[in-house]
């Protein structure tokens, strides 16, 4: 009862910005609701976790569906390869909630190649398309599981934020300084977040589907 009242009282303090469930910057007594609402019912129904040497992670349940994949005429800042815009349609999935971790990446391969160290809840980077997949199959070897990496449509589904996508312009908000950390330009480096800051992965708001950094990290 405490821990409540600080946190209704928005006490900062207390009220990590885990605890802004709707990110709207307040603590209410919606998101309060929905923080017990994990603590006596356990994760969301599209949420299932995994434990591998004593390391959980998760995977959000993706509904398939039809999207517009790529960019339309009106995107000035799209590039060649993401045109033209067109329909596709995806079978339902799961993708992991957050990147890779460097704890997670540990706990399967046994030694950690980033070049940003410090805090395991880092995102493993500097690995190269075979070490993944070398990940991916010792992982599958230790959970009996299948996993493998997305697909680019799933992956764009996922980023839009699949059947739930409210239409924003990054992945779960139209402010990108909410959603992703991100390099710049030479012309406006003053309004970047340096990407692999080094930044602990969920440190941003996540998308409609619970997903976060799909707009930047690494």
């Amino acid at each position: 009862s405490i821990i409540y009242d600080h946190l209704l009282n928005n006490d900062m303090t207390y009220a990590e910005s885990a605890y802004d469930v709707d990110g709207d910057g307040h603590i209410t007594s919606a998101d309060i609701t929905a923080v017990y609402d994990v603590i006596l019912n356990g994760m969301p129904s599209n949420i299932t976790q995994y434990t591998v040497n004593g390391v959980t992670f998760a995977m959000v349940n993706v509904e398939g569906g039809t999207f517009t994949m790529g960019a339309d005429a009106s995107d000035s800042n799209a590039n060649e390869d993401e045109f033209p815009s067109h329909q596709v349609t995806v079978s339902s999935f799961a993708i992991g909630q957050t990147e890779v971790t460097q704890e997670l990446w540990l706990a399967v391969m046994g030694w950690n190649y980033s070049g940003h160290e410090g805090n395991l809840q880092y995102p493993v980077e500097y690995v190269n398309y075979e070490m993944c997949q070398n990940f991916i199959a010792k992982l599958n070897e230790m959970t009996g599981k299948n996993f493998r990496l997305p697909t680019e449509a799933e992956w764009e589904f996922a980023a839009r934020g699949g059947n739930k996508s409210q239409g924003y312009k990054y992945a779960g908000s139209n402010d990108i300084d909410a959603v992703a950390w991100y390099g710049g330009v030479e012309e406006n480096w003053s309004l970047c977040r340096p990407a692999t800051t080094p930044e602990t992965v969920a440190s941003m708001l996540p998308n409609e589907l619970g997903l976060y950094d799909m707009s930047g990290n690494v």
